[in-house]
């Protein structure tokens, strides 16, 4: 009776929010596009949480579009999957590291995987996820015309325990115990191909070169935001940082932003600003290099790193915590996100300038399709001659 009580009464308050929104709003309403009234309504945040929990009071679980799962964690649809796409940027992808063959710089393709697992048993059936099939048709492709490529789902969501561990509940990006994972997945397979010795890098890679930090409830993920906090919780933030000894500079020409001293005080000059119940909606974009969001390209310099190499980095978000790891055992670091290129900027200019000992390309399975908020291919036009 009591649980019958509290549904009808968040019901009526939901009923006259909306009302108050349409009042609030008037005949400007009929004027403004769907997608813009959320900016435009004065109290969004208090309707997302009001809503939020209606759903979750009500033994919802899909609220907005997102679902949540017995375990707590929140999952979204990956609807769009355009073949003719794939296989133009598939085709990109291909002529790219052709184009880098010979000016012998190697090339490596690394998958990262989105928030499911492979066996896709996640998501109710009523749901649809591509970002599996897009991910095996996309390194299909590659392997076919003998691209070489590294594919991190296996090791990372083979299963939804897996992903239960390696991803935050609250966001679609994946945690930094995943991160750190991959940073000694990649590195053991490039050092041979940048002539490096294995045995020297394989120190910095081990888990106890590293404190692993978790700063309890800090983090708000696009999920979350979408449902508010009483459906979807927050996640806590791990961060990782160098045991070892450190001298670098980190470099942002956007910002700009040059910084010069250990991991702590470049990488993760921000890092201090994460603290314990201090809920933020930014934490995973200045956890690590702190730029609060991406930036066409960010440098790192590291002259005392064991591996005497020069990586340029071709990403999205999902690189954004990774290109910091990886600088710390390779003295040049060049993270780069064709989204945020100026005009005339291209990948294979940058190439050109920066004169790598190797390409690398990382992308979560959303980089393999339209996202509805931009145009692609971006993500897969590099600027090099045919």
């Amino acid at each position: 009776m009591r649980i019958t009580v509290i549904k009808s009464l968040f019901t009526v308050a939901t009923l006259a929010l909306l009302a108050m929104f349409g009042m609030a709003l008037g005949k400007k309403a009929l004027r403004v596009p769907v997608c813009e009234l959320a900016d435009k309504f004065p109290k969004k945040n208090l309707f997302i949480e009001l809503n939020g929990g209606v759903s979750r009071i009500a033994g919802r679980r899909l609220c907005n579009n997102v679902y949540r799962s017995p375990d707590g964690m929140l999952l979204t649809e990956n609807k769009s999957y355009d073949e003719n796409l794939l296989e133009t940027i598939a085709g990109n992808a291909i002529t790219f590291a052709r184009w880098l063959e010979c000016r012998h710089v190697p090339y490596l393709y690394v998958q990262v995987p989105a928030k499911i697992d492979m066996a896709g048993t996640m998501l109710p059936t009523c749901l649809v996820h591509f970002g599996n099939a897009k991910a095996d048709a996309f390194i299909a492709a590659l392997s076919k015309s003998g691209v070489p490529n590294l594919d991190l789902r296996p090791a990372l969501s083979s299963t939804a325990d897996d992903v239960g561990r390696n991803f935050y509940k609250t966001d679609h990006h994946w945690n930094n115990d995943a991160v750190f994972r991959a940073f000694g997945i990649i590195m053991t397979e490039i050092t041979p191909s940048l002539k490096g010795d294995p045995q020297t890098v394989e120190p910095y890679l081990r888990p106890d070169a590293w404190s692993r930090e978790v700063i309890p409830r800090c983090f708000m993920g696009s999920s979350s935001r979408r449902t508010g906090r009483l459906f979807g919780g927050v996640d806590d933030m791990i961060i990782y940082e160098p045991r070892f000894p450190t001298e670098m500079t980190l470099e942002i020409p956007a910002k700009p932003t040059s910084l010069t001293g250990d991991f702590r005080g470049t990488a993760m000059y921000r890092a201090h600003e994460l603290r314990p119940g201090v809920v933020r909606k930014d934490a995973y974009s200045i956890a690590y290099t702190g730029t609060g969001g991406s930036h066409n390209i960010v440098r790192h310099l590291n002259p005392n790193a064991p591996l005497k190499r020069k990586l340029l980095l071709v990403g999205d978000s999902f690189a954004r915590p990774l290109e910091c790891l990886l600088s710390t055992v390779l003295s040049e670091v060049i993270a780069i996100d064709q989204r945020c290129f100026k005009s005339g900027e291209t990948v294979a200019g940058y190439v050109e300038s920066f004169r790598p000992d190797i390409v690398l390309q990382v992308n979560n399975p959303f980089a393999l399709g339209n996202s509805g908020k931009q145009r692609r291919p971006v993500l897969f036009e590099y600027g090099n001659p045919r």
